[in-house]
């Protein structure tokens, strides 16, 4: 008869049980006979504490009343802490520029300032008390001006200021506003054609009616008297400019680059300046084979940031046979050094000094640049050539005070 294999496996694993189970026995007898010739345990008694004695730990009783019904309060947003001011370092300022001072680039180098903010006590007092007017009714009620109360003199200067910011028209009464024609540098008198009018109030620069449309102005309907536009540097410009004729001849060249320099130099008075003095400088280009013309229009491009213009202008006088002119070297100079290119610079101004010993504008380049790098001999030879060859005009007033800061007289 043939064994099968689980049978085989069930034996061997009941003789595997068995065998544990009689170690087992036999190992827990023998523990058992050997602990039985030991000393006896001792016992030891610990009484238990009079809970009778115990205390809680003392806590504020204040501290644990709030309301039953109502939440707990970290769910609660929290109170808002008193701000605290930051420590800040004082913020400097300028002080006011004197009327013969320095130009504006140096304004911070002998201008700069610093000081403290004072507190004035008492400096609202006159406004009222809390229960009285506020401060948009005080204002309010000042923007209405007695003139009865003022003096004739006050009252031209008020006049003459309004005449500054606002154009006007003059009926049976004294207008102030914005002329909105398209061509109004181009109206004259007697008018030909309305004018667009806006009225505003002189005293709070508001529409005098607020959404109304402009009105327009007739000779025969409205009786105009004059009118004018703001008396502006933009608008006394734009009033000079159209009385150039469309073709200008070479007898006006003169004419053309002084109205250019001066809409250059009132550049600050805003963007369309710049554009007067470079379309003016074009014109001016085109009546002279000279230089100056587009050394004017190269200044009008570094005045508008337009740098890459500037230097294609220079170099294209370089390569134009202008490489021996040292106003066109010198420009090109400075112009290179304020992007940092000292040593192209340095060669350029070397040029310009030796082409140029006797003009002021080549030799004042070259003593600014030696002395913003710190070469203080060399920049002294070349501040005092400017200062012997400065200009006399009063107009060039600025510069020789500049040359004479350089030169710390």
């Amino acid at each position: 008869m043939a064994i099968r294999q689980q049978q085989v496996v069930f034996v061997f694993a009941a003789l595997v049980v068995g065998w544990g189970a009689y170690s087992s026995l036999g190992s827990g007898s023998s523990r058992r006979a050997s602990g039985g010739s030991g000393s006896a345990p001792e016992f030891v008694d610990h009484p238990a504490p009079d809970v009778d004695l115990v205390r809680s730990a003392s806590r504020d009783s204040n501290a644990l009343l709030r309301e039953f019904f109502t939440e707990p309060s970290d769910t609660r947003p929290l109170p808002l802490l008193d701000f605290e001011v930051p420590p800040l370092a004082p913020l400097p300022g300028l002080r006011p520029a004197p009327a013969a001072g320095p130009k504006p680039s140096l304004f911070a180098q002998y201008l700069r300032t610093t000081r403290q903010p004072e507190t004035v006590g008492g400096l609202f007092d006159d406004l009222g008390s809390d229960e009285g007017a506020n401060l948009d009714e005080v204002i309010d009620s000042a923007e209405g001006v007695d003139w009865n109360l003022l003096t004739p003199e006050e009252k031209a200067e008020r006049l003459e200021s309004y005449r500054r910011q606002y154009d006007w028209i003059l009926t049976n009464q004294l207008h102030y506003g914005r002329i909105l024609n398209r061509n109004r540098f181009e109206l004259r008198m007697p008018i030909t054609e309305p004018i667009l009018f806006l009225e505003l109030d002189p005293e709070t620069g508001q529409e005098r009616f607020p959404g109304m449309a402009p009105v327009a102005y007739e000779t025969e309907k409205h009786s105009i008297e004059s009118f004018g536009l703001a008396d502006t540097p933009l608008n006394r410009l734009e009033l000079e400019r159209v009385e150039f004729p469309a073709e200008l001849t070479r007898g006006q060249y003169g004419t053309v680059m002084s109205f250019a320099d001066r809409a250059y130099l009132a550049r600050e008075a805003g963007p369309r300046a710049l554009e007067i003095a470079e379309e003016f400088y074009r014109k001016a280009a085109t009546l002279t084979s000279e230089a100056a013309p587009r050394l004017g229009l190269a200044r009008c491009f570094e005045a508008g940031f337009r740098f890459e213009q500037a230097f294609a202008e220079y170099n294209a006088l370089l390569r134009g046979g202008f490489e021996d002119n040292p106003v066109v070297l010198a420009r090109l100079g400075v112009l290179e050094s304020r992007f940092r290119l000292f040593d192209l610079a340095e060669e350029h101004l070397q040029q310009a000094s030796r082409f140029g010993r006797a003009e002021w504008e080549v030799q004042l380049a070259l003593g600014n640049f030696k002395l913003r790098r710190h070469m203080p001999g060399e920049a002294l030879e070349a501040l005092q050539r400017a200062a012997r060859n400065e200009p006399q005009a009063a107009e060039h007033q600025r510069v020789r005070a500049w040359i004479r800061s350089l030169l710390g007289d």
